[in-house]
């Protein structure tokens, strides 16, 4: 007669209370993984908006027109394809979506596209005048145009309009 063996209780216990160990040190790493996502994507945004500066100050330099004070309409969207509404001050995009939209895809005003801008705000650090405007998520802007979690978001922060001080700055905030 042949004699069937199975598991006793207790090693079905053992084997149950490995994998309870297993999932315990597993789930928290599967869990942060959306955040993650969240950082990298806002990072290589933020990477592409520095590409597109630099790009585009390089073209307008190619042509000589980096040193003017202001660059509008048809002068700029000779240089630059499609930026016949966009603004450079000596040579540097200017804040606003119209511009910055024609540099970088998928940024918008709207909740529609993959990235959104929020609307400029003044600020005064010293005696220069600037302005600052948070580039985000979709889901992280409400439908007045501002910024929901302030801990998720590149600013955008553009410089007086001076040969010196033109050039935008990027700080990126983590999501967490």
């Amino acid at each position: 007669m042949h004699k069937s063996k199975g598991f006793t209780l207790i090693e079905l216990v053992i084997v149950i209370i490995i994998l309870g160990i297993l999932s315990a040190t597993a789930i928290p790493k599967f869990l942060n993984i959306g955040t993650d996502a969240k950082n990298v994507t806002l990072q290589s945004m933020q990477g592409a908006l520095n590409n597109a500066i630099e790009l585009s100050y390089a073209k307008l330099a190619i042509h000589g027109k980096e040193t003017a004070s202001i660059l509008i309409g048809k002068d700029a969207g000779n240089i630059i394809a499609g930026c016949d509404g966009c603004i450079f001050y000596y040579g540097r995009p200017q804040l606003d979506i119209k511009t910055l939209s024609v540099l970088i895809d998928g940024l918008n005003l709207k909740n529609d596209g993959d990235f959104v801008l929020t609307k400029s705000i003044p600020s005064t650090a010293g005696n220069v005048n600037s302005n600052y405007a948070y580039i985000t998520l979709p889901k992280n802007m409400d439908s007045s145009g501002n910024i929901i979690d302030q801990s998720c978001y590149i600013k955008y922060s553009q410089g007086a309009y001076s040969a010196i001080v033109a050039k935008p700055v990027l700080t990126f905030k983590e999501c967490k």
